[in-house]
Order: structure tokens, then sequence, then C-alpha cells
């Protein structure tokens, strides 16, 4: 005990013949454990708590633009969605969603809730299980087919107290009655940083099916709908990206009245990883796509420089 004590009295003196060094020190030392903290941080976010999907890394959304008209980022079409579904070759699933906030009513108070229509395959093409009941079947999207629903596992927590009888029940949404067939499971969820609705549904509370009105596939019309996919495996973003870039060429040659040659149709897709709504509210920042590969660059960087500085500092004393 009495060595130590010598060594830091030693330490102590020694700081204090040097203030500026012993500052330098200090700042360095402080410096390079934040940048150490902040690159495991984001590694963690990125590589230990991937997206709470199956087959994350195949996953892609897309958004339909026109920049020749100023349009960077717009919602598809219902016919733009079988123009993809049928001819991109790299694709192996496509998923198409549509959402909005509508009134819940019939136990409990009644209450706006985020309700998201999706096409039969999303829900499995992510990789949910049901907690209860099932999940959509094509059956389920025919036009005139029955008022399903599907609850999240929040709103079957808080508004109905975890009922483990819940399946076969019915409910009211917008003043039609809905019968529950599923309940989702408690690690799966579809807010909107995943699933940027037009209509900004912020969660999705419920889920209903996607009902294939006449001329659903011809509607070119109105474009309010969100479309996820998933890649083959073995084909990468940059290959989809070409074909999808034959796909809308053609489009604009056989629709010029809808896409206007000046207006450069583009389907863009977005690795679902490289999504800016969804890294940008993770409990770590910015915890998705190439941005946090970059972050831990420049941060390895100004930690390396300050590496060099202090071995040429102490070269110097």
């Amino acid at each position: 005990m009495s060595i130590l004590a010598r060594d830091l009295r030693y330490a102590f003196r020694a700081f204090a013949k040097s203030p500026g060094f012993t500052v330098a020190a200090i700042l360095s030392l402080a410096i390079g454990i934040g940048a150490n903290t902040a690159i495991f941080s984001i590694t963690s976010a990125l590589l230990l708590r991937p997206l709470p999907y199956k087959d994350a890394d195949r996953l892609v959304i897309m958004w339909n633009t026109s920049p020749g008209l100023g349009i960077t980022r717009d919602w598809f079409s219902s016919a733009q969605y079988f123009d993809i579904k049928n001819n991109h070759h790299g694709l192996e699933q496509v998923g198409l969603a549509i959402g909005g906030n509508y009134n819940l009513t019939g136990e409990g108070e009644p209450e706006r809730v985020g309700v998201v229509r999706v096409s039969n395959n999303l829900l499995s093409m992510l990789g949910a299980q049901p907690a209860q009941g099932r999940l959509f079947t094509p059956d389920d999207d025919r036009y005139g087919g029955p008022n399903v629903v599907i609850l999240g596992y929040g709103i079957w927590a808080r508004r109905y107290a975890s009922n483990p009888q819940m399946v076969g029940r019915h409910i009211t949404i917008n003043s039609h009655v809905y019968e529950v067939i599923g309940v989702l499971p408690k690690n799966f969820s579809l807010p909107r940083e995943v699933m940027p609705t037009l209509d900004g549904a912020e969660q999705s509370d419920l889920l209903l099916p996607m009902p294939q009105i006449p001329n659903f596939a011809e509607d070119r019309g109105h474009e309010d709908y969100n479309i996820i996919a998933k890649l083959r495996p073995g084909v990468t973003v940059e290959q989809a990206r070409a074909e999808m870039n034959t796909i809308t060429a053609r489009l604009r040659q056989a629709h010029p009245e809808v896409y206007p040659p000046n207006g450069g149709l583009t389907f863009v897709i977005l690795p679902l990883l490289e999504q800016e709504h969804w890294y940008s509210q993770t409990e770590n920042g910015y915890a998705r796509g190439w941005e946090p590969v970059r972050y831990v660059d420049n941060v390895r960087g100004y930690r390396d420089l300050l590496e060099w500085a202090w071995g040429a500092g102490t070269a110097l004393n």
C-alpha cells in the first residue's frame, strides 16, 4: 500500500509540473474511451440486433419516383404492384400494403388505431408466426371475401387484456364488423419506421386482408400503396435495380399518357436495412444500412489520429 501511495504522489507531482501534458493526456483518454464505446454501441446495434424479420438482409422496400417531375418519393398503384410482381424475376416474393387510422369501437371506449391492409403473403414473407389463430390466406384476399382481422400484440394486451379466447370474437372497425382470426406475437410488429403508409398509421394495431377489387390489376390512378419484397437468394440489390430499370422503361413506353417521357419514371429499390425511417428511430441512432459503417470508420479514424498525436507528443517530451 505504501508503494502505491508513493507512486501516486510521484505521478501527481509529475502532472503538476506539466499541466499542458496532463490535460492532453486526460482528454486523449476520454476521447479514446468514448470512441471505443461508440464503436461498440453501433456495432452491437448493427450486428447483434438485426431487424426482427426472417431473411432481413434480403428484404427491400420500394419507392415510386419521377425525377423529371420533381417526385423523389411516392407510393405505388395496384397496377404497378402487378407490373413488378409478374415481371421481376429477381424477387422471390412481393408484398403490398396500405394503411391509415380507423375507428375501433365495441368493447371499451372508441379509439383511433393504426390499421394496415396487407397482401396475404406479406406477414409470412417477414417470418411472422401467429401467437393465436392463423395468418391470412389467398382466400382472404378474394373480392367479397369474409371480413377478418389479425390483432397486433400491443392492442391485444392493452385493449383486450391478453384474452386467450380472442380468436373467433368480433370487433367493429369503421362501423364494419370483423372476425378476429389471429393474434401476432410480442416480438413482431410493423411500425411506421418499417411500413411508412401514405395515411400515417404509426403502428399496425390491426391488420386486414387486401381484397382484389375489380380492375385492381389495371388501376394506375391511385398511388397509395407500399411495396416490400424479398430478393431471391444470390440476387444482389444492383442486379434487382438493373432489372427494375428495364421494367420501368417498358412502362414509360407502354403508358406515355400516365408516365410522360420527361418524368423519368423509376422504381427505387432500397434494402430495408437502409430505410432511413427505420434506423433513424432505433435506440442507438444510425443503426442500419451503410451509415453506421461510415460512422464507425470515421470514429476509428479520429481514434487513430489521436493515437498518432499522442505518440508524437510523447516522443517530443
